[in-house]
């Protein structure tokens, strides 16, 4: 086909060749092309697509041959979006069949795609699967793959918790980046035996050693986990903490911080109360005048 638009370009500058006949010779040339590819894919069984189906194959050059390799290497039947996708991604028929019999499960064209992008080798697979993950999914390891996941990683992970945990876990402590320094830092404060979900919840919800260290400077010492993920999700800080003790008369507890960032009791509020005449000022006589609206509370 190249060499016949060099001829016929060709022509056109030597002048034995209009534009506008170049043009219909080159569309009668794609029509023939076009027939005859047609007619070879109808071989291989794609006798029923549509014109747009068969232009988007011939564009991107799949080939009966691309075609009978991937049916050699157990990929057959596949539509022409698939076989598309799985030529714009370089995934070739020796590739797939270097992967292909290292699962029990059958591996999807995404998958496919997602290894060749992301360089999963067979050796990286028999290597996870040599961690203890015999029967390790494709979607498993195009996961695994896309988030970075290495097995040293997964070891140093196992080795920390020693235990041997799932990859859903190790795929979502990869995503908070939860690192061996993380878990040292907090079991050097007291919080040495955390689960890998507690871990994920607290790099959630920002829960940190400095967070944490935050509270013991102002004397809330080994606060209980729900507690600190309460105290995180309500965005309570020491400073809150403090404006609260230097407003209200009592020593408060965790419940009772909560509860007043809760109720949006804030220094603004408790300092109208006092100009309103309320001296001694409770955090249970705060919500309730927050809660009932402070005028009417306390007249």
């Amino acid at each position: 086909m190249e060499e016949t638009r060099k001829s016929i370009l060709k022509k056109i500058s030597e002048g034995n060749l209009s534009v506008e006949e170049a043009e219909i010779l080159l569309d009668e040339i794609k029509e023939r092309d076009r027939s005859i590819y047609s007619k070879e894919l109808a071989k291989v069984g794609y006798d029923d697509i549509t014109t747009n189906q068969l232009i988007k194959m011939a564009r991107h050059e799949i080939t009966i041959e691309f075609i009978l390799a991937l049916d050699e290497a157990g990929f057959s039947n596949l539509s022409p979006n698939a076989l598309v996708r799985l030529k714009l991604g370089d995934v070739t028929p020796d590739y797939i069949s270097s992967v292909r019999d290292l699962f029990t499960l059958p591996i999807s064209v995404t998958n496919l795609v997602i290894f060749v992008r992301q360089g999963v080798t067979p050796a990286f697979i028999e290597e996870i699967q040599d961690l203890g993950y015999p029967e390790v999914s494709p979607s498993k390891i195009a996961k695994l793959s896309t988030f970075g996941i290495t097995a040293s990683y997964i070891r140093n992970m196992n080795e920390a918790f020693s235990k041997h945990l799932s990859l859903n876990q190790i795929i979502n402590s990869k995503i908070q980046n939860i690192s061996e320094e993380f878990i040292e830092e907090l079991a050097s404060i007291g919080y040495d035996d955390l689960t890998i979900n507690r871990l994920v919840e607290f790099k959630i919800h920002g829960i940190d050693k400095e967070f944490i260290v935050g509270f013991k400077e102002i004397g809330y010492v080994k606060i209980p986990l729900n507690t600190l993920v309460n105290l995180a999700i309500h965005t309570i800080t020491p400073d809150f903490i403090f404006e609260m003790q230097k407003m209200l008369v009592e020593e408060l507890n965790l419940q009772q911080i909560l509860d007043l960032k809760i109720h949006n009791v804030t220094k603004e509020f408790l300092q109208k109360l006092k100009e309103r005449g309320v001296k001694t000022i409770t955090a249970q006589k705060a919500i309730d005048a927050k809660i009932h609206g402070f005028l009417k509370y306390f007249e």
